[in-house]
C-alpha cells in the first residue's frame, strides 16, 4: 500500500492545470465557427457565454469530490476521468462540426462549447483542491501557483497553435481535443491525497520556489513569442516551439525527485531481533551489510532525511505525556482549532453569510470585466479599427498578465498573511481600484491603450482568481472547500452572461438610443462596469475590516501548527537515532564476543598443538582479531556518521524554532 508523495502529486497539478483554463482560446476559434455557419453576432455572443458558464460550472465536480474525498487515491482520479472525457467530446463535436462532417442547430454547437469548457472546473477540483489539502499551511502559495498554470492555458495552447495549425483556426479545435486529454491521463496516475504528516517549511519553500521560477520561464517565453515573434529564430520552425515549452516544464516535472520520493510507503521501526531477517523486514539494508556501509558512506542531505520522515505516518506516541512540549503546544491549539472549526460552513449556511456574498460580488465583477475583454475581443478590435492579426496578440497579452497576476496574488498574500499580520482579502481593494482605471480607460475606447488595459485588466482578473480559493478557505473553512468555492465560482458564470453577453449587447445594438457607430458602442458597457468597479471597491474594503480578528487566529494557528510539526519530526530523529544506535552497539557486542571466543579457543588449543603449527594458528588468530577490530571501528565511526547526519544542518535550526514557546 502506498501513496504518490504530495510532491508528486503537486507537479502532476501543475501540468493539469496548464490545460484547465481552455476556455480561454475561445476567441481563437469562436470567430472561425461564426464564419463557418454564418452566426450573426448575437450567437456568437451567445455561444462564447455557453462556454463561460461550462467553464465555471464547479457545483458537480465540487460536490462530487467532497462526497469522494475518503477515497484519497480513487476520488480525486475519477474526477480528472471525467474532466477528459467531456474536454475530449466537446471539442471533439466541434471540430467535427466546424470541418463540415455534418450541420448541427446551434443549440448542438452552444451544447459541445458547454461539454468542452466545462472540463476546466473538474480539473481545477481534482488537481488544485487535492493540493491544497496536501499543503494546507502553504494554501496561499499552491493556490497562486496552480491558478498562474490555469492563466497560461490560453498563451501555451496559442503557441502550440501557432506552431501546428496557424492559421486554420477549426484545425486548432482538433488539437485541444487529443493534448490536453492526453497530457491529464498521463498526470491523473500521480494525484491523490497523502494522509501523512507533512514536512518542515524549508524543503516546502524550496519546492515551491522552483514552480515559481519555471512558471515565470513561461511567461517570459510566451512574451517574447508573442511581442517580438517576428524576430524570434524559431519563427519559422514549430518544432523548436514545442521543444521549449517541454524544457521549461522539466523542472516542475523535477520537483519530486529533489525536494522528497515519488511515493510514501508506511515506515515500519527496525526491531531488534537478531539476524538479517529482522532489518529486512523492516525495509532497511541489514547493519554490517555492504549497503548499509555504502548508504551511511554516502548520507542524504538533511533537507531530504527530515522530509522523509515527515511524510512518515503519525505514530500514536505523538501524545505521549512523557513530551511536555508537544503536550503544551497541543493545549494552546484546542481553543484555537474549536473556534475556526465552527467557521467550516455548509454550502446552505454560505447563503446567510455576509462574507460570502462580499466575496461573491468582487468575483462576480472582476471575472466579469474579464470576460467582457477575452469573450468580445473580436467586435472590441473592429469597433477600435484594430486588425484581426492582433487578436492573438491581445489574447496572449492578457493570458500572460492573467498568469502573472495569479502567480503573484499567492507571495503577496503569504507575506501579508504571514509577515505584516494583514489578511489577504486587503488584495481585493487594490485589484477593484485597477479595474475601475481599466474600464475607464476602456469607456475612452482609444486604441492607443488598448495592449495597456488588457494587460492591466488580465492582471487584476488574475490576482483575483487566485485569492478567490484561497480567502474562500480562510473565511469559510476547509471541511466543504471544494462546495463552497464551486458555489464562489458561480459568479464567474452568472458575469459571463450577465455583463459579457447581455450587457455588451444590449450597448452593442444601441441599447434605447438605437444603432450605436463606431468606438461609441464600447463606452456604455465599460461605464457600467466602471461603477460596478467602484462598488466592488468598497466591498473589497468591508470585507478586509471584516476578516482582521479571524486572520489573528488564522496567524497563531499556523505558528502552533508548525512547531507541533516540528517537534514530530524531532521525536521521530531522536526515535530513529536510538534504534539505529542499539542496532550497532548489539553488532559491536557480537564482535567483541567473537575476539574473546577466537583467543579462548585458541589458548585451549595450545597444548594440543604442534610446535610447528603454532606460530600459523597464532598469526590466524591476531588476523581475525585485527578483522573484527577494524571492523568495531567501522561501526563506530557509522554511529557517529549517523549522529552528525541527523543533528546536523537544518535540524538544529528546526529543533530550535520548535522549542520556542507557544505564540497566541
Amino acid at each position: 500500500m502506498f501513496y504518490f508523495s504530495s510532491w508528486s502529486t503537486f507537479s502532476a497539478s501543475v501540468v493539469i492545470m496548464l490545460s484547465s483554463g481552455l476556455n480561454y482560446t475561445y476567441s481563437m476559434w469562436g470567430p472561425a465557427l461564426q464564419k463557418r455557419f454564418n452566426y450573426s453576432e448575437s450567437q456568437l455572443s451567445g455561444l462564447a457565454t455557453a462556454c463561460s458558464v461550462g467553464s465555471y460550472l464547479n457545483i458537480v465536480p465540487g460536490i462530487f469530490y467532497d462526497k469522494m474525498k475518503q477515497h484519497h487515491r480513487a476520488g480525486p482520479k475519477l474526477i480528472l476521468l471525467a474532466g477528459v472525457a467531456l474536454q475530449f467530446c466537446g471539442f471533439l463535436g466541434l471540430w467535427l462540426a466546424g470541418a463540415g462532417r455534418f450541420s448541427p442547430p446551434f443549440w448542438f454547437v452552444c451544447a459541445m462549447g458547454l461539454l468542452a469548457c466545462n472540463c476546466g472546473p473538474w480539473f481545477e477540483t481534482a488537481a488544485m483542491v487535492t493540493s491544497v489539502r496536501n499543503f494546507e499551511a502553504d494554501r496561499g502559495v499552491v493556490v497562486s501557483v496552480c491558478k498562474a498554470c490555469l492563466g497560461l492555458s490560453a498563451a501555451f495552447y496559442t503557441t502550440l497553435y501557432q506552431a501546428t495549425y496557424s492559421p486554420d483556426a477549426l484545425g486548432f479545435l482538433l488539437l485541444l481535443a487529443l493534448v490536453p486529454a492526453a497530457s491529464v491521463l498521463a498526470c491523473t496516475p500521480f494525484v491523490n491525497f497523502v494522509p501523512v504528516a507533512r514536512g518542515n517549511s524549508g524543503p516546502r519553500a524550496h519546492g515551491f520556489l522552483i514552480a515559481y521560477a519555471a512558471i515565470g520561464s513561461l511567461i517570459v517565453y510566451q512574451l517574447l513569442n508573442t511581442l517580438g515573434a517576428q524576430q524570434m529564430p524559431w519563427n519559422d520552425h514549430a518544432w523548436l516551439r514545442i521543444a521549449s515549452l517541454v524544457i521549461l516544464l522539466i523542472p516542475i516535472a523535477a520537483i519530486p525527485f529533489m525536494y522528497g520520493r515519488i511515493i510514501v510507503k508506511e515506515i515500519r521501526r527496525p526491531d531488534l531481533r537478531d539476524g538479517d531477517e529482522a532489518q529486512n523486514e523492516a525495509g532497511r539494508p541489514t547493519m554490517g551489510s555492504q549497503a548499509s556501509l555504502d548508504s551511511l558512506a554516502s548520507p542524504r542531505p538533511s533537507s531530504s532525511v527530515l522530509h522523509e520522515l515527515s511524510e512518515a505516518p503519525e505514530s500514536p506516541c505523538d501524545d505521549d505525556p512523557n513530551k511536555p512540549l508537544l503536550r503544551k503546544i497541543q493545549s494552546a491549539l484546542e481553543p484555537f482549532s474549536r473556534e475556526l472549526r465552527q467557521r467550516n460552513r455548509t454550502p446552505l449556511e454560505c447563503l446567510v453569510s455576509t462574507q460570502f456574498w462580499l466575496l461573491f460580488f468582487i468575483h462576480f465583477v472582476a471575472s466579469g470585466t474579464g470576460f467582457v475583454l477575452t469573450s468580445n475581443l473580436g467586435t472590441i478590435l473592429r469597433l477600435l479599427g484594430a486588425t484581426p492579426d492582433q487578436s492573438a496578440v491581445a489574447l496572449s497579452v492578457y493570458s500572460t498578465a492573467n498568469a502573472v497576476g495569479r502567480a503573484c496574488s499567492g507571495i503577496a498574500a503569504e507575506m501579508l498573511a504571514r509577515r505584516f499580520k494583514t489578511p489577504r482579502a486587503a488584495l481585493f481593494i487594490p485589484v477593484a481600484a485597477v479595474l475601475l482605471c481599466v474600464n475607464l480607460m476602456m469607456a475612452g475606447s482609444s486604441p492607443a491603450t488598448l495592449l495597456s488595459a488588457y494587460a492591466a485588466g488580465g492582471f487584476a482578473c488574475g490576482v483575483s482568481m487566485g485569492l478567490a480559493p484561497a480567502v474562500t478557505a480562510d473565511c469559510l473553512g476547509v471541511k466543504n472547500m471544494a462546495s463552497n468555492y464551486a458555489m464562489v465560482q458561480a459568479a464567474p458564470a452568472i458575469s459571463s452572461y450577465a455583463l459579457a453577453h447581455k450587457l455588451f449587447t444590449f450597448f452593442y445594438s444601441g441599447g434605447v438610443a438605437g444603432e450605436c457607430q463606431g468606438a461609441g458602442c464600447l463606452a456604455g458597457t465599460f461605464a457600467v462596469l466602471s461603477g460596478l468597479s467602484a462598488v466592488a471597491l468598497m466591498s473589497a474594503c468591508v470585507l478586509c475590516l471584516k476578516t482582521v480578528r479571524l486572520y489573528k487566529k488564522l496567524q497563531a494557528k499556523d505558528s502552533l501548527m508548525r512547531q507541533k510539526e516540528g517537534l514530530k519530526m524531532h521525536n521521530a530523529v531522536q526515535e530513529d537515532l536510538l534504534l539505529q544506535i542499539n542496532v550497532h552497539t548489539a553488532e559491536l557486542e557480537t564482535l567483541f564476543s567473537r575476539i574473546q571466543d577466537a583467543v579462548q579457543s585458541a589458548a585451549g588449543d595450545l597444548h594440543r598443538m604442534k610446535p610447528e603449527l603454532l606460530g600459523s594458528r597464532c598469526a590466524s588468530v591476531l588476523l581475525d582479531a585485527a578483522s573484527d577490530a577494524a571492523r568495531g571501528e567501522q561501526v563506530i565511526q557509522q554511529i557517529r556518521l549517523r549522529h552528525s547526519r541527523y543533528l546536523g544542518s537544518g535540524l538544529g535550526q528546526l529543533l530550535q524554532a520548535a522549542s520556542q514557546p507557544p505564540q497566541g
